[in-house]
């Protein structure tokens, strides 16, 4: 196998082949790329979940196909074009240096090539869905892409939550069937958003980007299951909204408790306080609207993850006391955050259902 390639195609296909890749290497310890070349060079990354084909062009001289470790293929050589070379052990790639690094045994684990036709039914354009895929990863530094969830895909709809958070993206274009899709498929496809989108969708979804000269496949299994109805939380109207919300200096303050905080509206500034003490820390400037003002509570659980899906400066919207906070940034990008009581309300809450169990007891 020879082929001629320019540096810079192979540069732009490493973060998107990097999502499948990191995902094998924690289920087989093992992040393998299929390298194969024929009329062009086509890179394979693959999971149980999801497959990646990227074809870029390239002046092949000599056909064939090899097995490498992701991380000897993003090593990097200088150059603005390189050859790349197998003599079957060993893969040497040249540009104004030379590198060789081993091949890989070939097994049941690795990407497959596939013959996927390029056949798009409905053509989307996708906003980015990083708020999408981070609301369904790991609250975690180390583990914050892990997948633990699914995406859906409802129309113009893609919505991806846990207990906590749910994040909405709208989409234009042609309407998506209601779809579940791994939420490995979701941030795989997110590198190379936003974007517009080919989407063949049956039992499997294939979807299909082209970026400049490279074309981008991705083929997942649709999950089976319901998918709650996230529409019911989506509020008609609001109580009041705070303008640009700095997140970042919220999250900040709140890291000074071992809990949460509790916000209390004023006329232009937000007051916050200890959820646990209820000693005041601070006030925020900020710019409300709407005559109807209360509190309610962040937990430092929530708020941490919360910054890791939006941007720092937020609008936040909010229906009624125990309804959840609806943070836009942009008309395509919406996050609803499951707010807390603050504490005397939720002593307060607690004794009226203490009261109305009694009572239905006593009936009984």
């Amino acid at each position: 196998m020879k082929f001629t390639i320019k540096n810079k195609d192979l540069k732009a296909v490493l973060p998107t082949l990097r999502v499948a890749a990191r995902e094998q290497l924690d289920m087989w310890n093992t992040d393998t790329v299929r390298i194969v070349a024929q009329n062009g060079l086509r890179l394979c990354a693959g999971t149980p979940d999801l497959i990646i084909l990227a074809d870029i062009p390239a002046d092949v001289a000599t056909p064939g196909q090899a097995l490498i470790e992701y991380d000897m293929l993003r090593i990097g050589v200088p150059g603005e074009t390189l050859t790349v070379e197998s003599n079957g052990r060993l893969l040497c790639i040249t540009g104004q240096t030379k590198l060789a690094v081993p091949l890989c045994n070939d097994n049941s684990v690795s990407p497959r090539n596939l013959d996927v036709p390029y056949s798009p039914k409905m053509r989307v354009s996708m906003p980015s869905l990083t708020h999408v895929v981070n609301a369904v990863s790991k609250d975690d530094s180390k583990t914050l892409y892990k997948t633990l969830r699914n995406v859906l895909a409802d129309g113009h709809d893609v919505v991806g939550a846990d207990n906590h958070i749910l994040g909405l993206a709208k989409t234009q274009g042609d309407a998506l069937p209601r779809t579940l899709w791994p939420a490995i498929f979701a941030k795989a496809l997110n590198t190379l958003l936003p974007a517009q989108v080919g989407f063949d969708i049956d039992h499997a979804t294939r979807a299909f980007v082209q970026k400049n000269d490279i074309r981008y496949t991705f083929i997942t299994t649709n999950v089976d299951g319901n998918y709650p109805n996230y529409a019911v939380l989506l509020p008609r109207a609001s109580a009041y909204s705070i303008e640009n919300l700095d997140l970042k200096q919220l999250y900040d303050i709140a890291k000074k408790t071992d809990d949460g905080i509790v916000v209390t509206p004023g006329e232009n500034e937000l007051s916050l306080s200890s959820e646990e003490t209820g000693v005041e820390f601070c006030t925020m400037p900020a710019t409300i609207s709407g005559d109807l003002r209360f509190a309610f509570g962040l937990s430092l659980a929530v708020l941490r993850k919360t910054i890791h899906c939006a941007p720092r400066y937020v609008n936040v919207a909010l229906l009624a006391q125990d309804c959840p906070l609806v943070l836009s940034w942009a008309d395509d990008a919406k996050m609803l955050v499951m707010p807390r009581l603050p504490p005397k309300l939720e002593v307060a809450r607690a004794k009226e259902e203490a009261a109305y169990r009694a009572k239905a007891l006593a009936a009984s």
